[in-house]
């Protein structure tokens, strides 16, 4: 019930804060031609070495092991927004940004017991499209005319695949293959800063180039098994629902009843999208 209240706060504080920035958007403007478009891209660095998918366990007999090396935030974005100045120095803005993680993610999991290994080594992909909103600030009358932004982000589309190439050692021998596994996420907000300088070009248009920071978590929602070979044979048929499809959850049901034809549920993780990128593109004021 608690995590119930919470998920719900978390929500309405969601659509607060981007009621807030959108409405801003059409708030009345003091000066003419207060809308500017901007179109960017660029190349966003991971800003951490490593993160554990989820909590490594060990016992005396047994250990097992996770993590993922790098952010899911790395790699080419593409974004556009649009700005309403409610004066000649500040102002709200909105927007969308496509992100697809480059290079692929490298992770890998090991189980280790006294008569039985198990280790996996995956690489992830990532497509991301994330709705952004936000306060824009800027110093008006000069040549390169400085600015700032900063906002809100909230994941509207996550797509994240994972291959894995595994091998499993035992006292009834060896085996080898690979799977695939398809994650659906949550929209887990986050915030970005960026500022940068803006020459303008013409009247109507500018140049500009920033360093943009993101501070993104992204919670797992559910997962699928779609692909499952061993020893360079298909066996995804062979498996359950149960064993197929996973939902991720913020507090695991003691009391609830299991069946083969439902998914399983595991504590829910969240996929690093932080990141630290340098962008480039054009505005057009409207």
């Amino acid at each position: 019930m608690v995590s119930g209240v919470v998920s719900t706060e978390n929500n309405t504080m969601k659509f607060f804060l981007l009621s807030f920035f959108f409405a801003g958007l059409f708030m009345p403007c003091s000066a003419q031609k207060q809308w500017d478009l901007r179109l960017q891209a660029g190349y966003d660095f991971s800003t951490a070495s490593q993160y554990l998918l989820n909590h490594a366990m060990v016992t005396s007999l047994s250990s097992v092991t996770r993590a993922v090396n790098s952010s899911f935030g790395r790699g080419p974005s593409f974004s556009a927004d649009v700005t309403r100045w409610v004066n000649n120095w500040f102002g709200f803005t909105a927007g969308g940004r496509y992100h697809i993680t480059g290079p692929a993610v490298k992770g890998y999991y090991d189980y280790n017991a006294v008569d039985y290994r198990y280790n996996a080594t995956s690489s992830w992909h990532s497509h991301t499209a994330i709705a952004m909103a936000g306060i824009a600030l800027k110093v008006p009358d000069t040549k390169l005319h400085p600015y700032a932004r900063m906002g809100v982000l909230l994941p509207i589309y996550a797509g994240i695949t994972e291959n894995a190439d595994w091998s499993s050692f035992g006292l009834t021998g060896s085996s080898h293959g690979q799977y695939k596994k398809v994650f659906r996420v949550r929209n887990t907000a986050g915030y970005t800063a960026s500022a940068g300088i803006a020459p303008k070009l013409g009247k109507h248009m500018s140049v500009f180039a920033e360093i943009n920071l993101q501070s993104l978590a992204i919670l797992a929602r559910r997962s699928e098994l779609i692909s499952y070979k061993q020893n360079d044979a298909e066996k995804i048929d062979t498996y359950p629902v149960y064993a197929r499809k996973t939902d991720y959850v913020k507090k695991l049901d003691e009391y609830r009843t299991y069946s083969a034809d439902e998914p399983s549920q595991e504590l829910t993780f969240s996929f690093p999208y932080s990141s630290i990128g340098i962008h480039i593109g054009v505005s057009f004021k409207l």
